[in-house]
């Protein structure tokens, strides 16, 4: 759902813990939806397994990896939709 375009979308609310270790990824619709030569889309599935083999690296290497990928796929260095891409990581137990 596209968050803050339209002024009186109401939206719910939660607070998410995230402990050590653990991601969150935003992304837009861009990101699953580029396609390969054959029409083939990306996929939320596909972006789960490339991420899920990398929770290890930083967010900054996750988004590369994304990047080279879809690239990869799609054969081409410039998407045809919007590209939007947010990880965020809790990395440490310590809290600010």
């Amino acid at each position: 759902m596209a968050l803050g375009i339209f002024p009186d979308n109401r939206y719910e609310t939660e607070v998410v813990t995230l402990a050590p270790g653990d991601s969150l990824v935003l992304y837009t619709d861009g990101v699953i939806e580029i396609e390969d030569r054959s029409g083939a889309e990306f996929g939320p599935e596909r972006l789960e397994r490339l991420l899920r083999r990398r929770l290890d690296n930083s967010a900054e290497d996750m988004i590369q990896a994304v990047v080279r990928a879809t690239r990869r796929f799609a054969g081409a260095e410039a998407y045809p939709d919007d590209f939007t891409l947010v990880i965020l990581k809790r990395t440490s137990a310590e809290s600010s």
